[in-house]
């Protein structure tokens, strides 16, 4: 099964935004690929 968000509205919270930041600064230790998205 696909999921398509073409036109999809979403609004980030606070405790989605800390969890961000914790997978980024995570990810930045072993020079994950994800990282210039997560950015």
């Amino acid at each position: 099964m696909e999921t398509v968000m073409t036109g999809a509205n979403f609004q980030l919270t606070t405790k989605d935004f800390a969890v961000l930041e914790i997978m980024l600064e995570r990810r930045r230790a072993f020079a994950d690929p994800i990282v210039p998205m997560l950015e």
